[in-house]
């Protein structure tokens, strides 16, 4: 096992990388059922939202693990999770965009992208710091960040 890798940054990197991976997959079938059931906007922020807290509940210890690990020598411990937050945004883009149609192209874009990452920064809050009132395991957090989002995008 431990002549498979040049070192343990190595092996967690390829963790890291290989758990992105089994994600472009699941989220390409996430998109597809998307845009195959033409879903309100409400419907796809909620299919969103459960996406990414569920895989945060599987990958718990590895994102966990990703945020506190300072690699050895400096470097970027977190690109792989970088390069999957950025093709979420931008496919969240594409499928938010039509429903927003009320505002301008820029403000849209800006909107999209600010909530992509309000989302994002409550479920790294959660997964470090176990804040309550509503932990990551409940389905309460998926109901309520949901509720969150769609009011951001109608106000």
């Amino acid at each position: 096992f431990y002549s498979s890798f040049d070192s343990k940054e190595a092996f967690f990197e390829s963790l890291q990388r290989s758990a992105c991976a089994a994600r472009v997959s699941e989220f390409d079938a996430l998109l597809a059922g998307i845009e195959e059931e033409e879903l309100t906007l409400d419907q796809i922020c909620e299919h969103f939202v459960r996406y990414l807290v569920t895989h945060a509940r599987n990958d718990h210890g590895l994102l966990r693990a990703s945020m506190l690990h300072t690699p050895q020598g400096g470097g970027d411990h977190w690109e792989p999770f970088r390069e999957l937050g950025t093709r979420y945004k931008e496919a969240l883009v594409l499928q938010l965009a039509p429903h927003l149609k009320r505002l301008a192209p820029r403000e849209r874009n800006l909107r999209i992208r600010f909530a992509n990452q309000a989302i994002f920064s409550l479920i790294v809050h959660a997964v470090l710091n176990r804040p309550g009132p509503l932990l990551l395991e409940q389905e309460a957090f998926i109901v309520e960040s949901t509720r969150m989002l769609c009011a951001y995008f109608d106000a």
